[in-house]
């Protein structure tokens, strides 16, 4: 929920200039989830999409109607399929914006290959996410968006995401970066951090939710760097934190920060 709810912040607030914008999703998965399936047996979605998915019709902040807009696009009233993040930049971005989604596992790219087969402005790319980056930057757009979240099953996966970063920078460095990361784990999210400040990057706004507990189903601590944040999103993804944290973190924390300042 974090991820995607910052992702439709940024991309709204990019897509309303109008010059086109190329986006790169690094880890694209299958594009579309089938609740009904039996790897979400456990129904951890239930604390997460579930929570929210009732307040759709309600008077929450935009960038959460947004999302949940989203959502209600791949149903027909009930909760059924959830986009991932290639499907809801694939709705909100529409010609002449660009979209580049990179899958390194030959299942999921198929599914990804099906499933945009006929949308003209994307591009299915079967393989290694990070080395794309250097084949598709700087963009022929002047604006790109690149999202990088990886599932962090490889013990070396942080430093491929800074050296991921790192050279995505020497190539363009005006462009949005956004970078998931767990919390929790067998990974040290303070050393990614710290990685990541040794590269120097631009301003980098730094967001974290945290629920009460780790051992409730699908609660996971996650945070999400936003490196050159589009200026029209800042205040919305602080006011966007603390609804999140009441509606799926009771108890929990949030914090919203400059990693580097302005």
């Amino acid at each position: 929920m974090l991820k995607h709810t910052v992702l439709c912040a940024v991309l709204d607030a990019v897509r309303a200039k109008a010059s086109p914008v190329c986006y790169i999703d690094t880890h694209a998965g299958p594009g579309i989830y089938d609740l009904r399936d039996e790897r979400f047996a456990g129904k951890e979605f239930e604390s997460g999409i579930g929570r929210l998915w009732p307040q759709r019709d309600s008077t929450a902040a935009p960038e959460i109607q947004l999302y949940l807009r989203t959502v209600a696009s791949e149903n027909r009233g009930t909760l059924r399929h959830y986009p991932g993040s290639c499907a809801i930049a694939a709705r909100l971005l529409e010609p002449p914006h660009r979209l580049v989604f990179c899958e390194q596992h030959a299942s999921e790219h198929a599914a990804l290959a099906r499933r945009f087969a006929r949308q003209r402005n994307v591009r299915i790319v079967e393989g290694d996410g990070y080395a794309e980056l250097k084949r598709s930057l700087p963009t022929a757009e002047s604006r790109a968006i690149v999202l990088i979240d990886p599932a962090y099953e490889r013990r070396d996966e942080q430093h491929r995401v800074i050296d991921g970063l790192q050279r995505a920078l020497e190539r363009m460095r005006h462009a949005v970066y956004l970078v998931w990361y767990p919390l929790t784990g067998k990974h040290d999210s303070s050393a990614l951090l710290r990685a990541l400040l040794r590269i120097e990057p631009p301003k980098t706004l730094k967001l974290e939710l945290r629920p009460r507990t780790s051992a409730a189903p699908g609660a996971i601590a996650s945070g999400i760097l936003v490196l050159n944040p589009p200026f029209r999103t800042i205040e919305p993804l602080r006011t966007l934190l603390p609804y999140l944290q009441s509606h799926l973190a009771p108890g929990g924390t949030h914090s919203v920060d400059w990693l580097v300042a302005e």
